[in-house]
């Protein structure tokens, strides 16, 4: 029997999709790594994606999400790529991006979400999570401004890489916008701030019966 686009979609139950990251090799984000993406996913069938915050936003996608990274000898290492991270946002260059990211979270209309989600639902594609990471360094309208392009974008979810204390920060937005977030873990066990441990993982979920974890 032939196999059809949709029968390819779900593997034992199990419906498929992607992190939109996994495009990480994108140099630009905005509309036109929109139509990237969408393209892309219709290519390998998928129809369900989570949807990474600097794919959508007009500006150069940070260095350390697109530099190469393969296992062979002599190439970028976890050291290096950790290396390039550290040396790019304490660049001057950087933080005048990240000021400009700021300033562009908070004044952007709506109409650009949809315009963004647009063509993913042109697609047949639901974007079911938004990966917006709340960082230590935000304000108040900036932390807003994220679940206002979640639901500009219909994401049922918000997906976040943060710490115990943003967690806790998010907590009265979150309530407001009664918005479920799955927060993400990270390998520094070190850090009792980072969601790295059953610990951690613990905190952060009673703090709110809207809080889940992203695997």
């Amino acid at each position: 029997m032939a196999t059809t686009a949709t029968d390819r979609l779900t593997v034992r139950g199990v419906r498929l999709g992607v992190q939109t990251y996994s495009f990480h090799e994108l140099r630009q984000g905005g509309l036109p790594a929109v139509e990237q993406i969408t393209a892309a996913m219709k290519r390998l069938h998928l129809n369900i994606c989570e949807l990474f915050s600097p794919d959508i936003e007009p500006f150069q996608m940070p260095r350390f999400s697109w530099v190469e990274w393969t296992p062979d000898p002599g190439s970028t290492t976890a050291a290096a790529l950790e290396k390039v991270y550290s040396d790019e946002v304490h660049s001057p260059e950087f933080q005048k991006q990240r000021e400009d990211l700021r300033a562009w979270r908070i004044s952007t209309a709506d109409t650009y979400f949809h315009d963004v989600a647009g063509p993913f639902r042109a697609a047949g594609i639901e974007i079911y999570c938004f990966n917006f990471s709340f960082s230590p360094d935000m304000n108040d309208e900036e932390i807003e401004a994220g679940f206002r392009q979640a639901k500009a974008l219909g994401a049922k979810y918000i997906t976040s890489s943060s710490t115990l204390t943003t967690a806790k920060r998010v907590l009265p937005f979150a309530e407001k916008h009664n918005q479920a977030i799955g927060w993400h873990g990270h390998s520094d066990i070190k850090d009792p701030d980072q969601l790295s441990t059953p610990d951690s993982f613990a905190k952060v979920m009673v703090m709110s019966k809207l809080y889940k974890i992203s695997i």
